[in-house]
C-alpha cells in the first residue's frame, strides 16, 4: 500500500502539505516535511522536519534521498538500529537527533556528511551506539556527540562555537580511532573530549582553534 501526500500550489511557491502519520510497514511517496512516528517505512525523497517539531523513526525506517534538514529545535527521535548512507544532514540551531531507549545503533557511512549545529547523542540506556564513518563539520552554537559506546573513523572538525565529543560519566565510552581525525579549526573553535576517551588517530587544533581534554 502506498500513501501520496497531496501537493498544494500557492503564488509564493509549490509546496508540499505539512500531515503527522502513524505508518506501520507502509511506503510513503511524495513525503518531504515529516512529523509523528513512522514504522516500517519508506521514505521516497529528501526529508525535512520543520522548526520546533519532531519525528520518530523505529521498525527499520528509511528514507531514499540524499537530504535531510532539522529545522531549529527541531528532533529526531531514532528508536531503532540502522545507517543513514550516503546522506547529507543540516542542522539548525538547536535540532538533534536523538536515541532514545536500548539497544538502539546509528552508523553515519563514509559518504554521509553533517553540518550545522550539530547534535546526535542518546540516553544513558548502557546498550546505544553511535558510529561516525563520515565527515561532520560543526559550524556554530554547543554541540554533542556521544552514546554509551560512541566510535569515530572519520573526520570531525568544528569551525566555530563548541562541539563536546563523548560523556564525562560513567558507563559512556568513546575512541577514535587510527583512522579517525578531529580537529578544531578557526579562530573561537573549541573541540572537548570528554571522559573515558581513547584516541588512536588525529588530533589537530589550528588557526586558533582548541583542544580540551576533558576527562
Amino acid at each position: 500500500m502506498q500513501f501520496h501526500v497531496k501537493k498544494i500550489f500557492s503564488s509564493a511557491a509549490c509546496h508540499l502539505a505539512l500531515a503527522t502519520f502513524l505508518l506501520l510497514g507502509l511506503r510513503l511517496t511524495a513525503q518531504t516535511i515529516i512529523s509523528g512516528t513512522y514504522n516500517g517505512a519508506t521514505i521516497i525523497g529528501d526529508i525535512s522536519i520543520a522548526a520546533s517539531t519532531s519525528a520518530t523513526f523505529t521498525g527499520g525506517t528509511t528514507f531514499t534521498g540524499a537530504n535531510a534538514t532539522f529545522g531549529n529545535s527541531s528532533v529526531l527521535f531514532w528508536n531503532q538500529a540502522g545507517t543513514l548512507s550516503g546522506k547529507a544532514l543540516t542542522f539548525g540551531a538547536n535540532s538533534y537527533i536523538y536515541l532514545s531507549g536500548a539497544s538502539r545503533a546509528l552508523t553515519l557511512d563514509a559518504t554521509t556528511t553533517a553540518t550545522g549545529q550539530i547534535q546526535i547523542y542518546s540516553g544513558s540506556t548502557t546498550t546505544s551506539s553511535i558510529t561516525n564513518q563520515g565527515t561532520l563539520t560543526h559550524t556554530g552554537g554547543t554541540g554533542q556527540v556521544y552514546s554509551d559506546t560512541f566510535t569515530n573513523s572519520g573526520a570531525i572538525s568544528a569551525t566555530a562555537g563548541t562541539l563536546y565529543l563523548g560523556y564525562p560519566s560513567a558507563g559512556y565510552n568513546s575512541t577514535n580511532t587510527a583512522t579517525g581525525t578531529i580537529t578544531a579549526n578557526g579562530s573561537g573553535a573549541s573541540v572537548y573530549l570528554r571522559g573515558n576517551f581513547s584516541n588512536l588517530g588525529t588530533l589537530t587544533a589550528q588557526n586558533s582553534g582548541i583542544l580540551y581534554f576533558d576527562g
